[in-house]
C-alpha cells in the first residue's frame, strides 16, 4: 500500500465507531419512545433525552457514511494514477484531523446546546446545534464540514489530474470530480437558514440539502465508487460501469428534484 492507502485505516476506524456510536443512539432513542427505561425505573431519559439521541443519530449517519467515502476515494486514487503527488498525504492527514473535530466537537455540542448549558447568545447555535436535521450540528462544525468536503475535492483533483488531463469527458475520473462537485455545490444550500430566516424558506432550503445532496449526489457518488471497485476487479468492463453511472445519475438526480417538489406547497 502507498502512504496515503495506509493513512485511510484511520478514517475506516473513526467511521467504524461513529458507526456504532450511531446504532447506540438509535436504540436508545426507541427504548426511550417506548418508555421502557420510565417503566423499569431507569432515569437514563433525563441524562440524554429523546431529543439527544435522535439527533446523534440522524447526524453520526451522515458523518460516517461521508468518512467512509473520502476514505475510499483516497484508497482508489493510487490505483489510477501514479506517482502519488507530493505533499498528498498532508493534505490527506489534514482532512482526517478536520472530520475528527466536526465529529468530537459536533456530538459534544448537541447536549450542551439542547441542555442549554451554551446559554441563549450566538454560542449555542456556533457551538452547540442549529436544530434542523441532518444539519444538527453547530455552525462551526457545519462550515469545517463544508471544508472538509472541499479538501476532499482537492486531493481527488491532485491524484486524479494525469487522467483529468486525457480530456475523456464521460470517463470515470471525471464522474468522479462531477460528483464530489455536486454534492458541495448541493450542500451550499444549508446555510440558507439562520436564526431570522422565514421558516418557510429556511425548511425548503434545508430540503433541498436532504433531497439533493444527501439523497441524490450522496447515491451517484455511491455508485461512480462501487463501478469502479467492480472494473478494478476485473467484474465489469468500463464501458457497463459507465453505463450504470449514467443510469444512477439519471435515476438518483431526477428523483431528488422530484422529492423537492413535494415542498412546494409551502
Amino acid at each position: 500500500p502507498t502512504p496515503t492507502q495506509l493513512a485511510t485505516y484511520k478514517f475506516f476506524a473513526v467511521a467504524a465507531i461513529l458507526f456504532l456510536f450511531q446504532v447506540m443512539a438509535g436504540i436508545l432513542t426507541i427504548i426511550d419512545f417506548m418508555g421502557v427505561f420510565e417503566y423499569m425505573g431507569i432515569g437514563i431519559n433525563k441524562l440524554l433525552p429523546v431529543t439527544i439521541t435522535r439527533a446523534w443519530h440522524s447526524q453520526l449517519s451522515v458523518l460516517w457514511i461521508a468518512v467512509c467515502w473520502f476514505a475510499a476515494t483516497i484508497w482508489v486514487l493510487p490505483l489510477i494514477c501514479r506517482p502519488e503527488p507530493s505533499g498528498q498525504l498532508k493534505w490527506v492527514n489534514a482532512l482526517f484531523w478536520m472530520l475528527v473535530f466536526v465529529a468530537i466537537g459536533g456530538s459534544l455540542g448537541i447536549p450542551l446546546g439542547i441542555k442549554g448549558v451554551l446559554g441563549e447568545g450566538a454560542g449555542w447555535r456556533w457551538f452547540g446545534l442549529q436544530g434542523w436535521e441532518f444539519l444538527t450540528i453547530g455552525r462551526l462544525y457545519h462550515i469545517i464540514l463544508f471544508a472538509a468536503f472541499v479538501v476532499w475535492l482537492i486531493i481527488t483533483l491532485r491524484g486524479l489530474w494525469p487522467a483529468l488531463k486525457l480530456k475523456q469527458t464521460w470517463s470515470l475520473p471525471n464522474w468522479m470530480i462531477y460528483s464530489i462537485a455536486g454534492m458541495i455545490f448541493m450542500f451550499t444550500a444549508s446555510f440558507v437558514a439562520r436564526p431570522d430566516t422565514n421558516f418557510v424558506i429556511a425548511d425548503f432550503w434545508r430540503w433541498c440539502t436532504v433531497h439533493m445532496w444527501v439523497e441524490a449526489f450522496f447515491e451517484v457518488f455511491t455508485t461512480i465508487i462501487v463501478a469502479y471497485f467492480m472494473y478494478l476487479m476485473g467484474f465489469v468492463t468500463h464501458r457497463m460501469a459507465a453505463r450504470a453511472v449514467y443510469l444512477a445519475a439519471i435515476l438518483f438526480l431526477g428523483s431528488g428534484l422530484i422529492g423537492i417538489a413535494h415542498n412546494f406547497y409551502w
